[in-house]
């Protein structure tokens, strides 16, 4: 264990020398390896160990280089470094939270890792290797490094990604090797043990039933706003059962400072083509001003709550107006690429915006390609209620639902 963490922090120190003099690409972020690798051999040569075992490759190896796209594995594509992210002015946190189009810092990275999306990531820790100098001879590093730097097994930070991937020089078995030096892996090492190829920690099959188009608006008065009078809810009966069969309700509930646009509450309840939506109408503020919603799963014609496995909650919006946030989801999907960009808010919550316009979509499952990329797609686990909040410059119509086509990028 002694002789790999010497290993390790030996090249560590030669490549910052060797950066300092010019001789290889410099690191563009901070890399804390002295407090992390070099402080705690065993810890650290076990983790590199059991991350960063690799796929036999089979002759030729596919040497991908700094300049080009990389080949598709498992179904996504990683990319070389993107085109810089535009600056944001001064006080501005917004960010793209594409694995693509993240920009190379801890910010970056929490957004990233934020998702859920071990795909994400992988493209995410694709580019910090290029910008380190390094290329990626083989698969099998990135499958073993992204699960620790997603939600299955991490996050972490962008800080200890350096160290791991700085760590990794010192196996034989890397797929991370200084670019133009590509070579086969050694026969001896040990293909990876049922490696994470998921994409999205979301999963279809465990997705609740729930379908706007099979319900019925028994009550409309969300928060008093009408047309319906008595109890101040939206209630959707019969939206879906649970996975052990029982019928369910689905109740909306607005905080108080929830405005309609012209006072006029008949706006909300159904959206889209043959009701596949369900809707509710948000009065302009300037500054935006966001109120909350809460969404409740009951058995049908009652209060009594309803814990359900998994849930798919997808939005659609216009753009350029709306400001929409959630938290307590397990991750979220957007599109690849997506016109998204994502502020963590101080109370915990992310909040999302999109700087252009599209129509809003009639079907949730057939979104044309530019709707597709300004929607968001959160997935809760083991809840029985939870909350979002909106705003919007603009009197909007704000459509949401729990089938998408963003479905595609959860496992099965």
């Amino acid at each position: 264990m002694q002789s790999t963490r010497l290993t390790i922090c030996t090249i560590f120190f030669i490549r910052r020398a060797l950066a300092s003099a010019g001789s290889v690409p410099s690191v563009s972020h901070e890399v804390e390896m002295t407090s992390d690798a070099c402080s705690e051999p065993e810890q650290a040569a076990a983790h590199g160990s059991a991350l960063l075992q690799t796929q036999k490759p089979q002759p030729p190896v596919s040497m991908l280089s700094a300049t080009q796209l990389m080949q598709p594995v498992h179904g996504f594509q990683l990319y070389r470094e993107s085109a810089p992210v535009a600056a944001q002015p001064a006080g501005m946190t917004m960010i793209n939270p594409s694995g693509a189009a993240a920009p190379l810092t801890e910010a970056g990275y929490a957004a990233v890792a934020d998702r859920c999306c071990q795909g994400e990531m992988r493209e995410f820790i694709a580019r910090v290797v290029i910008n380190m100098g390094y290329e990626i001879c083989s698969e099998g590093s990135l499958l073993g490094l992204a699960p620790f730097h997603s939600c299955e097994k991490g996050p972490q930070s962008l800080a200890k990604l350096d160290s791991d991937i700085l760590r990794s020089l010192a196996d034989p078995c890397t797929g991370f090797m200084l670019t133009g030096t590509c070579k086969p892996t050694p026969d001896t090492c040990i293909p990876p043990i049922n490696p994470t190829t998921t994409d999205c920690g979301c999963h279809r099959g465990a997705a609740a039933n729930l379908d706007f188009a099979a319900s019925t608006l028994a009550q409309n008065n969300l928060d008093g706003t009408g047309p319906d009078t008595g109890t101040q809810e939206m209630r959707f009966r019969n939206i879906g059962t649970s996975q052990d069969g029982v019928a369910l309700d689905l109740v909306i509930t607005a905080s108080s400072d929830y405005a309609v646009n012209h006072n006029n509450g008949a706006m909300n309840g159904y959206g889209g083509m043959g009701n596949k939506f369900g809707t509710f109408n948000i009065k302009a503020t300037s500054p935006i001003a966001m109120s909350t919603f809460k969404f409740t799963f009951v058995k049908t014609n009652t209060d009594t709550e309803v814990t359900l496995g998994e849930i798919h909650f997808v939005l659609a919006i216009k753009g350029q107006a709306e400001e929409m946030a959630s938290k307590g989801y397990m991750g979220y999907v957007t599109d690849v690429p997506t016109k998204l960009v994502a502020e963590r808010l101080l109370d915990g919550r992310t909040k999302f915006t999109s700087p252009e316009k599209v129509a809003l979509p009639n079907d949730p499952m057939a979104p044309s390609a530019e709707q597709k990329e300004t929607q968001v797609m959160y997935f809760y686990t083991n809840v029985a209620s939870f909350e979002m909040s909106f705003g919007s410059l603009a009197a909007r119509n704000v459509r949401f639902a729990f089938v998408s086509a963003l479905n595609e990028r959860c496992d099965a």
